[in-house]
């Protein structure tokens, strides 16, 4: 039985009952309502709604984990530098193809485990693509995914929005159809029949990191100048900012 103020009452609950105690009760509780949602943040903060020490929080986090990312990106670049200065100076060199299929097999497998075990408080920072599901095991999945991400909420580990999309376009970058680990899987077996095509490759990858990298630290540089804003009395004036450019 519910004995709260807001119970459902009958038309026989209503006979001989002066209701202008609840009425005003219920007029105060909403306008108690109305003053909390309109709150500043700068007093006390409305439920749902982080503080700004949170929000600090939050991004010093994000800003930690694009850290790691850089890195990640930053070590991938200068493998696939390397990689093209020995593949041409094995050209140069008239080196038998086995130097340059070693070589670009040794840069595959480098690359594969620098990004495989990029991680960042116990996240991998650039996880492969599931395979396909069934639609139980794809529902049970996005379940568990809304249970982990409401906690992630709770303990303040949810990316901005501005670092999880970074983060994407990096992944994509690296393990996506066109991506290094792909394109360099796919280089370590046929490599040496194209030497022309493979340099090429291998060029056009090594920019595509570095501006995965600017885009990272562009990234970085903003999200530190929110939280400095967040310690600040003012708090975080501008919530996004345009990464395309």
């Amino acid at each position: 039985m519910d004995f709260g103020i807001n119970a459902r009452l009958t038309q026989a609950d209503y006979v001989g009952v002066d209701l202008n105690p609840v009425r005003e009760l219920k007029k105060a509780q909403d306008g108690e309502k109305v003053h909390a949602k309109h709150q500043p943040e700068g007093g006390n903060v409305g439920r749902g709604l982080p503080s700004l020490e949170q929000q600090a929080q939050a991004l010093e986090r994000a800003s930690k984990k694009l850290e790691t990312a850089g890195q990640t990106v930053h070590q991938v670049e200068d493998l696939l530098h390397d990689t093209l200065s020995g593949f041409r100076a094995n050209r140069a060199e008239n080196r038998p193809h086995a130097a340059n299929e070693r070589l670009l097999k040794s840069a595959d497998e480098t690359a594969a485990d620098i990004v495989g075990f990029a991680n960042f408080d116990d996240e991998a920072l650039f996880p492969p693509s599931t395979s396909p599901l069934k639609f139980e095991e794809k529902k049970a999945l996005n379940a568990y995914a809304k249970q982990i991400a409401a906690h992630r909420e709770q303990q303040g580990k949810n990316d901005p929005p501005d670092v999880a999309e970074v983060i994407s376009r990096t992944r994509e970058k690296l393990r996506g159809d066109d991506g290094v680990l792909p394109t360099l899987g796919e280089l370590a077996i046929t490599g040496v029949r194209d030497p022309d095509k493979t340099d090429r490759s291998l060029s056009g990858l090594r920019e595509d990191m570095a501006h995965s990298r600017r885009d990272i630290a562009k990234v970085h540089l903003y999200v530190q100048t929110r939280q400095n804003e967040a310690l600040s009395d003012e708090g975080p004036a501008d919530p996004h900012i345009d990464v395309a450019s």
